[in-house]
């Protein structure tokens, strides 16, 4: 019984630390020079003209240089 615990926590410890090493570094996101952000509340008679506003916005995107974002 004893022997059974210590070859599971051996294993155990043997999983994790393959795991651990194949972990790879993420590549550091870049910075954008500017941040376009837009909060929209249209929950009114002007929530077609926010639709027509945000389906602008998708269309242009985000570049490297320019994130756009809208809440």
């Amino acid at each position: 019984m004893k022997i059974k615990k210590i070859i599971s926590a051996l294993l155990l410890i043997i999983f994790a630390t393959m795991m651990v090493n194949n972990v790879t570094a993420k590549p550091k996101p870049s910075i954008a020079n500017w941040t376009f952000m837009v909060y929209m509340d249209a929950d009114n008679n002007l929530d077609a003209w926010a639709y027509e506003s945000l389906a602008f916005m998708e269309k242009v995107g985000s570049t490297e240089k320019v994130n756009v974002v809208v809440f």
